[in-house]
């Protein structure tokens, strides 16, 4: 709470440096901290007055003063505060919970104009968390089936191919050779059409859970018929979809949380009609509502609830999401049926999610089916059951057959599903063959003009997991360096065993055409240890090299940013225990200026004054040595690899490096120490915050040169740079050779703000804020900025970008920045899940 607080004062900050007067503000909740909109704050005998917003926001601008502010909603009770406003406090934050007024249920059930849905939904709302809770501690069997299909309209599409070619062969080249005919041609490549056009995975889990949050599963069985990108839900780690939350947060389905119809105040969100009753198996009436939102929105669902008479808990949900809060589908919808798994105990038994998305032409309709079976209720589990580790997978998981799956599956196979993995199995079954394999690999291996000049050739073993490739002709050419265009060969090797370790082999060389000069190196990886990332690494070799990396385009044409660099270096990386990180690095280098270069005419024209930095050559033995520790890193253990999930702590950095004097003939001889802490938070329904904050010193310069100076570098004039690696508005490179501390915050409000708003809601566009701090010691220099944009996503194929358009100011104790407005672009990770800012 602490924390919310904080960044919500940062906000407000940077929001109000161009307002005048005192501002009072904050946010109105209920007792469980849930936010509560359209609440009336007035000042008492005034006629200031605001409402908060659907994030339960309120601002009033104030002169200094004694005031009493009034918090009114129907179905809260009234409270009134009192705050004093001075000149110093020009923001002023007041927090407020409201208590449920006692005739909320009399009021809704009296006033006979409302559907008797309020009633019911009132009362279901009432007993949200006794619902909630009834499950202490459970566990139970899961088996989950996530299907993604071509839809009918793709296979048309198809279909209509198939007969223009059959209609006209020769236009295809295909003329039919009556001696060579084969009548079951066209019968095999429908089936492998049919085969290609669906994605099919099975999962059989055990699942362990104990309130609220505790979770735990372990992975019986798995089984994957093509690829599974495009599928939701294939663990019980994924998500919760559970409606007894105010907010139902889904990270890989949206950015921000749906406001579930039992949220406390969802009244003010939704409509409600009761549209029809049912007598279920215990004689209790069933009731059916519609759930409407009053406003359309990111946060909203729609559909429909099953309410049961006088426990009036969730009996059945149907409810789809919106289409503009989704990151990657065009629909979803979320079924849900629960029962009576024990005497007055209630769960879900079964869950269903429909969705679909189209990738380019391709359109797909996707489908997930999730049983729960064999309850035990409260169970018994060892201490330290559960922990970071939510997940296991065992090696047997992957090699079940097909009886174990036909024991296993709650309910048969569809005729057609089971056409379609038998078509794929004979399919796997060829493709995994030795003869195929060869055959594939005959192919791919053969050499031809076309691949030589524009492909690359090469030679793959599928069977051994090891493949080799030379660039091609094309690929030679290197259009950009700072010494004019370079042509060269380059080679990679990659070898991966059944165990997931892997070698990456990596050498190129080439010779730059206008100074006829050669230049190359070699890079080696070593994956040792998958599951806790052991990592052996090293280059060697000569190239050009920067000094400052994210200082903006201008770095790329300006020669006093380059350098000459022969260098070497050898690293390792593994985790030492769960989230604890070790690198050690050692490396040498020896730099060179660009003396006796010649220089292409055009990057005189895009950089004044562009001569290369003229310094004395000098070597360099650098040793470096970090630790990265993220506290409570949940994960999942496969066989072989571990898969991190994340956690909600800060990831603290520390990291040293010296310089060896005379060793090897180094001339340097410093000590650099620095530490740091960074950290990606959901606030609510508020948005996304990204902060960093990093410090550093060098406690010892006895021979440091400029290359080993701590680099701040410079904004881009026209781009939005990642904003927790560089600042915005700083007009030029600046060095450190002390105590330095730097401060980066975004943050990204994913429709909070703007969705309000009725015009620029339907614009899909949301609203980004953040600013950022440096602090120099030996100039005494301390700079600052804030900056505010409008931001708007898009889908090209199943990957998401972002494009931005940012207002900066800033300023420092030498100088205001000038005020500048720059664009941004970033893409979003399907890996890490998240955006690059």
């Amino acid at each position: 709470m602490q924390f919310k607080k904080t960044v919500l004062i940062f906000i407000i900050a940077c929001l109000s440096l161009v307002v005048d007067g005192q501002v009072i503000n904050g946010f109105v909740q209920d007792a469980n901290n849930v936010p509560i909109p359209f609440v009336t704050v007035y000042v008492k005998h005034m006629a200031e007055r605001t409402e908060t917003d659907i994030d339960g926001r309120y601002s009033l601008k104030l002169d200094p003063g004694d005031y009493e502010l009034v918090f009114d909603l129907m179905g809260f009770q009234q409270k009134t505060v009192q705050v004093f406003l001075t000149k110093q406090n020009q923001v002023l934050v007041k927090n407020i919970w409201l208590q449920p007024a006692d005739v909320l249920n009399e009021v809704v059930i009296k006033k006979n104009r409302r559907d008797p849905a309020y009633a019911i939904m009132a009362k279901a709302i009432a007993r949200r968390k006794q619902n909630q809770g009834s499950i202490q501690s459970i566990t139970r069997e899961v088996y989950i089936k996530a299907k993604e299909v071509i839809t009918e309209e793709e296979r048309k599409k198809r279909n209509e191919k198939s007969k223009k070619k059959k209609a006209n062969p020769d236009s295809e080249n295909e003329k039919v050779d009556a001696q060579n005919y084969d009548p079951f041609k066209e019968k095999r490549e429908q089936d492998k059409k049919l085969a290609n056009s669906v994605n099919l995975v099975e999962t059989q889990i055990t699942s362990h859970f104990e309130f609220p949050n505790k979770l735990k599963e372990i992975k019986n069985a798995y089984k994957k018929y093509g690829s599974e990108k495009g599928l939701y839900y294939l663990s019980t780690t994924e998500e919760d979809m559970d409606w007894y939350n105010g907010l139902v947060s889904a990270s890989t389905l949206a950015e921000g949380p749906f406001i579930s119809p039992l949220n406390a105040t969802s009244v003010l969100s939704y409509k409600f009609k009761l549209v029809s009753q049912t007598m279920d198996d215990s004689n209790r009436f069933v009731y059916k509502i519609k759930v409407t939102p009053r406003k359309k929105g990111n946060t909203t669902v729609t559909g429909f609830l099953w309410i049961t008479d006088q426990i009036y808990n969730l009996a059945q949900v149907d409810l789809e999401l919106p289409k503009g809060g989704l990151l990657f589908y065009d629909h979803f919808r979320i079924q849900q049926v629960f029962k009576e798994i024990a005497d007055s105990t209630w769960g879900v038994v079964s869950q269903e999610f429909n969705y679909h998305t189209r990738m380019g032409r391709q359109s797909f309709k996707g489908n997930t089916q999730v049983d729960y079976t064999e309850f035990i209720l409260n169970p018994e589990f060892p201490k330290r059951f559960f922990g970071n580790e939510l997940g296991a997978v065992s090696k047997e998981a992957f090699e079940r057959d097909s009886s174990y799956w036909s024991k296993m599956r709650p309910k048969p196979l569809t005729e057609e599903e089971q056409r379609i993995l038998a078509i794929k199995d004979s399919i796997e079954a060829v493709e995994t063959s030795e003869h195929y394999l060869d055959s594939i690999d005959k192919a791919a291996n053969k050499i031809t003009l076309a691949r030589i000049m524009w492909d690359g050739v090469g030679h793959r073993n599928r069977a051994k997991k090891s493949q080799l490739e030379f660039g091609s002709i094309t690929d030679w050419v290197k259009l950009f360096d700072i010494g004019g265009y370079r042509y060269g060969p380059y080679l990679w090797y990659y070898k991966k065993w059944e165990n997931e370790r892997a070698l990456i082999i990596n050498p190129e060389v080439d010779i730059g055409i206008r100074n006829k000069d050669v230049k190359g190196d070699f890079y080696f990886s070593y994956l040792h240890n998958p599951y806790r990332q052991t990592k052996i690494s090293g280059a060697a070799g000569r190239e050009f090299d920067m000094f400052t990396y994210n200082d903006g385009v201008y770095s790329l044409f300006n020669r006093a940013n380059w350098v000459d660099q022969i260098f070497g270096t050898l690293e390792t990386r593994t985790e030492l225990f769960n989230g604890f990180y070790i690198n050690i690095e050692g490396s040498f280098l020896e730099r060179r200026p660009l003396i006796g270069y010649e220089f292409s005419a055009f990057t005189d024209t895009v950089v004044p004054n562009n001569e290369p930095l003229d310094f004395e050559t000098n070597q360099a033995l650098l040793g470096t040595l970090s630790f990265h520790y993220t506290p409570f890193q949940k994960y999942v253990r496969e066989p072989h690899r571990k898969v991190v999930l994340g956690s909600k702590w800060p990831q603290f950095s520390f990291y040293i490096e010296h310089g060896f004097k005379n060793l090897l003939k180094s001339d340097v001889d410093f000590t650099y120490l620095a530490m740091s802490v960074r950290q990606d938070v959901k606030v609510r329904s508020l948005g996304t915050s990204t902060y960093k904050i990093k410090g550093g010193k060098f406690i010892n310069t006895n021979t440091l040169t400029y290359t080993d100076e701590k680099i701040f570098p410079r904004g881009d004039r026209f781009f939005f740079s990642s904003p927790m690696w560089s600042f915005q508005l700083q007009d030029t490179t600046l060095l450190a050779r002390d105590l330095y501390f730097e401060l980066h915050y975004l943050h990204h409000f994913n429709g909070a703000l703007i969705n309000n708003i009725p015009f620029l809601k339907k614009t899909g566009i949301t609203f980004s804020a953040g600013g950022g701090a440096l602090y120099i010691k030996e100039y005494n220099y301390f700079y600052k900025e804030a900056f505010a944009g409008v931001v708007r996503s898009f889908r090209i194929q199943r990957q998401r970008f972002r494009l931005g358009y940012y207002v900066v100011i800033g300023d420092s104790n030498f100088g205001k920045a000038v005020p500048a407005l720059k664009f941004s672009f970033s893409m979003y990770s399907i890996r890490e899940k998240k955006w690059g800012f």
